[in-house]
């Protein structure tokens, strides 16, 4: 995708209580924005459906073009929103967010082909201006940092995270005495995330992710 500017235009406003989503709604990018930060999500789909699946939620028949209708798509990073605002517990708060499926077109407009494509041009400007990203996968004990994590064979993960300033690490546990995995946030700087990443890749000999994480240490990023 060909760059298209470096600030989004939408952004979800979600006033949270005691963990829980009170109120959503996609909200044109402003000054308040701005001045306030935001927290944008990175999470490949399929970690996000299987939160989905475990809801007892279930989507349309495929078709042989996609897996999952735009209608779906939406309501399965729902499920994201829910698990973050949920695990990150800072106290009752309304706060901006940029989820992909929420954030990529106009909610008030049925096509939103050409808006998707256009924002995703603007997709590693939009992470690198964020006050903090979110990273995700459905793995237990997963720190995001391997190169066997599903979030960091994504297609678009390194342009989400080259130039991120603060990590929130989503990692799901098992709780004591439960089968059941809880999802917990862990804060770190970017640079630190990064560094982990880099030593992960050389351990696997994957040397272009050794190289790229290597330039944004030395970058300062």
């Amino acid at each position: 995708y060909a760059p298209t500017g470096s600030d989004p235009r939408w952004m979800l406003k979600v006033q949270i209580v005691d963990g829980a989503i009170m109120s959503q709604q996609q909200v044109r990018w402003s000054e308040e924005v701005r001045n306030q930060g935001y927290t944008a999500l990175s999470y490949p789909m399929e970690s996000a459906h299987v939160l989905f699946q475990e809801a007892g939620l279930t989507v349309e028949t495929p078709t042989e073009q996609r897996r999952f209708s735009l209608k779906d798509r939406k309501r399965i990073a729902e499920q994201l929103l829910i698990e973050y605002c949920a695990s990150h517990d800072v106290g009752n708060r309304t706060g901006y967010i940029w989820l992909d499926e929420f954030c990529l077109s106009d909610a008030d407009q049925p096509d939103d082909s050409s808006d998707r494509s256009e924002e995703l041009g603007r997709l590693a400007d939009i992470f690198r201006n964020a006050s903090q990203v979110t990273v995700f996968c459905h793995m237990e004990n997963c720190d995001h940092t391997s190169t066997t994590c599903l979030w960091g064979m994504r297609l678009f993960t390194i342009g989400e995270i080259i130039h991120a300033k603060e990590v929130i690490r989503l990692t799901r546990q098992q709780q004591d005495g439960s089968r059941s995995l809880r999802t917990h946030a862990y804060r770190e700087t970017a640079i630190a995330f990064r560094e982990k990443m880099q030593t992960n890749a050389a351990h696997d000999n994957h040397w272009r992710l050794y190289a790229i994480m290597q330039h944004s240490t030395n970058a300062g990023s």
